[in-house]
């Protein structure tokens, strides 16, 4: 199982509008072809910024060809319609990790 990260740095004041894009149009979108599931969002405790809240946006897929038939079909057009709600007020990475059982 692949865990599919999206780090994002979000500026102090589209926070509460982030959010709600993320929570009613953004993980919607992402789970309702069945590629992805597990939806979590966290937020980042502050480290080294002087503004602005970073969030880990995270999705579980099955397979590498899994997530490159999802980003083909769905992820890049949610990652345009981010950056047109958004702009530069949001910025990201992708991080992708492999689940390692601990049983």
């Amino acid at each position: 199982m692949l865990i599919f990260n999206t780090t994002l740095h979000v500026e102090d004041a589209i926070q509460d509008e982030f959010i709600a894009f993320v929570k009613t149009y953004y993980v919607p979108q992402a789970v309702k072809s069945g590629l992805l599931n597990h939806p979590t969002l966290a937020k980042i405790e502050r480290q080294h910024e002087e503004s602005g809240v970073s969030y880990a946006l995270q999705f579980k897929a099955k397979d590498i060809d899994t997530l490159n038939k999802w980003a083909e079909e769905t992820g890049e057009s949610l990652s345009l319609e981010m950056g047109r709600r958004f702009g530069t007020k949001v910025g990201g990475f992708v991080t992708l990790m492999e689940e390692v059982s601990l049983l």
